[in-house]
């Protein structure tokens, strides 16, 4: 009965420490950055452009993936991820997996 008693403890335990960490988390992330074309100078126009999160920091898989069609004015961008496909419970999955 102890054992069984310890073990819920345990796991209601982890179970809110998960659940506030997730809600310290930002459900969107502002991006703003420079493209320029190969010669090095910058772009204006609307481009599709895909945001991704890997696994690992060299290599691996993507966790999310979002697809925008972002205005470029003078090589500058500003977008706002997350707002078409949420983030933050890909990663999450993929971090307890």
């Amino acid at each position: 009965m102890r054992r069984r008693m310890l073990f819920f403890v345990i796991f209601a335990t982890l179970a809110i420490a998960s659940s506030s960490i997730a809600a310290d988390l930002p459900e969107i992330l502002n991006c703003q950055g420079t493209l320029t074309d190969n010669a090095g100078q910058p772009i204006s126009g609307t481009r599709q452009v895909a945001f991704k999160i890997y696994d690992v920091a060299s290599g691996g898989s993507a966790v999310w993936t979002e697809i925008q069609n972002v205005t470029i004015t003078e090589g500058r961008f500003s977008v706002v991820l997350g707002s078409i496909a949420p983030w933050m419970p890909a990663c999450l999955a993929a971090k307890h997996s």
